[in-house]
């Protein structure tokens, strides 16, 4: 029963596209590069954070006794 409803399901699915050999999107490192680019934003400011704190505290707590 479960293996129909599977078959059943899968012939309505929308046909799959082929590559046809044209450029159908945007260039793949346009993409890629959108993608990525605010992930390592991220990354960065994640490593600044965990690295760069007891080197803040030290700034700040220096600062407040001078």
């Amino acid at each position: 029963m479960f293996f129909s409803q599977v078959l059943r399901s899968s012939a309505r699915a929308a046909p799959i596209k082929r590559y046809t050999g044209g450029r159908v999107g945007e260039a793949w490192m346009i993409t890629e590069s959108r993608r990525l680019v605010p992930e390592v934003f991220q990354w960065g400011a994640a490593i600044c954070t965990c690295l760069g704190w007891p080197g803040a505290v030290y700034f700040f707590s220096k600062a407040r006794k001078a």
